[in-house]
């Protein structure tokens, strides 16, 4: 069987980023404070050290890329 990537965790962690990400131009973005919110709330739930390996995912399957401002852009 093939494992779907990216994973389940990192697809939880990619739709968390789709509800803090804001439209600019047509494109979702996740400010860099929207960014550590994100961050702060996985780490309370202690999932702090999945989402370094989700966001790693998601870049490789280029669902998000950084952008100057230190945020995201997301899909």
């Amino acid at each position: 069987m093939m494992a779907i990537a990216p994973s389940a965790e990192a697809r939880q962690v990619y739709n968390m980023m789709v509800m803090r990400a804001d439209d600019y131009d047509g494109q979702l973005h996740l400010t860099l404070a929207n960014s550590i919110e994100l961050s702060c709330t996985l780490r309370r739930r202690g999932a702090d050290s999945q989402a370094m390996t989700a966001v790693e995912e998601l870049r490789e399957a280029e669902w998000i890329s950084p952008v100057a401002d230190g945020g995201w852009r997301v899909g």
